[in-house]
């Protein structure tokens, strides 16, 4: 019953909803290419501090994610969701796709 109360009642704000359409847009927008002409992106969380070994959860490798992304095909525009402070991590994922982060 909760799951159905919370689809039911709970929204957010409009200002909330008119901010994630604008990053949403922006995003889309920005993967247009010769090789994309629909702006089709995919998007990713990946948590690289605060959520790992102490609540159970090992810390992913770039090559974890890169296999993961396989089916993926390379210059696709992918958007990531991350607490990773300095950006190193991404290197490699970078050298095969256009990232986008929010900052």
């Amino acid at each position: 019953w909760i799951a159905r109360l919370v689809r039911d009642h709970l929204r957010y704000k409009d200002e909330i909803m008119c901010a994630a359409a604008r990053i949403i847009d922006a995003v889309h927008q920005s993967s247009y290419s010769r090789k994309n002409p629909s702006g089709i992106y995919h998007s990713l969380h990946i948590r690289r501090n605060g959520f790992h070994p102490q609540n159970g959860f090992d810390e992913i490798s770039t090559n974890e994610v890169l296999k993961s992304l396989s089916h993926i095909d390379p210059e696709s525009a992918l958007y990531v969701a991350t607490d990773d402070v300095d950006g190193e991590f991404f290197k490699q994922i970078k050298e095969r796709y256009k990232i986008f982060f929010l900052s």
